[in-house]
């Protein structure tokens, strides 16, 4: 069930030789990282009602 909620795209984002790719869908914001010359990058708001927008 897992597959459902994620996709492995390694492949097409190194390929694509954009330089940002912004994502989610996330409750919480994680770090920056790059594949390949691509930053990916996620500003999520969270849960307000548990103070996730927050951290």
């Amino acid at each position: 069930m897992n597959k459902a909620y994620a996709l492995e795209l390694y492949d097409l984002i190194e390929d694509s030789k954009i330089p940002h790719w912004v994502y989610g869908h996330h409750h919480t914001n994680t770090p920056s990282f790059s594949i390949g010359n691509t930053n990916l990058v996620t500003n999520q708001l969270g849960y307000v009602q548990f103070s996730e927008h927050r951290l």
